[in-house]
Order: structure tokens, then C-alpha cells, then sequence
């Protein structure tokens, strides 16, 4: 057997991570609900006004 090397090793990774993340999805209850949180919050994170990191800016 001839183990697959560089770019290819990458592809089927990937291949692999897709299936196993698909199977979780349709099969995990508690996966799911982390999953849709997560995406939704991050989502939301795009829409908060993050700017007060600069020194000397405190008008929350």
C-alpha cells in the first residue's frame, strides 16, 4: 500500500474531516446544537461596534 505524500495527503484529509463532520451533524444532537451556536454567534460578532481597543478611547 502506498501511503499518499504532499498535496494529496491534504485532499483526502480533508475528504475525511467533511464526511466525519456531515455524519456528526445528521447523528449528534448535542454537536448540532453547539455547531448552529457557534455559527450564529459568529455572525453576530460581525454586526458589535469593537473599537474601544484603542488607547485612550473609553466611550463605551
Amino acid at each position: 500500500m502506498q501511503k499518499n505524500v504532499g498535496l494529496m495527503r491534504l485532499v483526502y484529509a480533508c475528504q475525511y474531516s467533511w464526511q466525519e463532520l456531515k455524519a456528526a451533524l445528521s447523528n449528534e444532537a448535542a454537536f448540532k446544537q453547539e455547531f448552529f451556536g457557534f455559527v450564529f454567534l459568529t455572525i453576530i460578532t460581525f454586526f458589535l461596534r469593537c473599537d474601544s481597543y484603542r488607547a485612550g478611547r473609553h466611550d463605551y
